[in-house]
């Protein structure tokens, strides 16, 4: 190997990581999420109760919070208006679609 490729293989990978390191976060998908709420059944909701509710779930998981006491919170924000499942639902569909 000469010098010329000892010197470029960690100038590529040096290149890369910077790459990675300052590429845009994934922006948040806001119609599929409102498009899964409705297929599931939540078509009444509006949009901005449920994107907050959504974007609680992503600050209670990026934070380490239990599932279990997003799921609570999720009940106690919804007065208790959906059953486990459907509290399951949300939690799943604010983590694929928004987080």
């Amino acid at each position: 190997m000469g010098r010329t490729t000892k010197l470029l293989l960690p100038l590529a990978a040096a290149a890369c990581a910077v790459g990675l390191a300052t590429a845009a976060p994934a922006s948040a998908d806001e119609q599929s999420y409102f498009e899964a709420l409705t297929d599931y059944g939540y078509g009444d909701t509006s949009q901005d109760t449920a994107l907050e509710l959504g974007y609680s779930v992503c600050e209670d998981v990026q934070n380490g919070v239990p599932q279990a006491t997003t799921l609570q919170a999720i009940y106690d924000t919804t007065n208790e208006n959906v059953n486990e499942d459907d509290a399951v639902f949300i939690y799943k569909a604010s983590i694929i679609h928004l987080c």
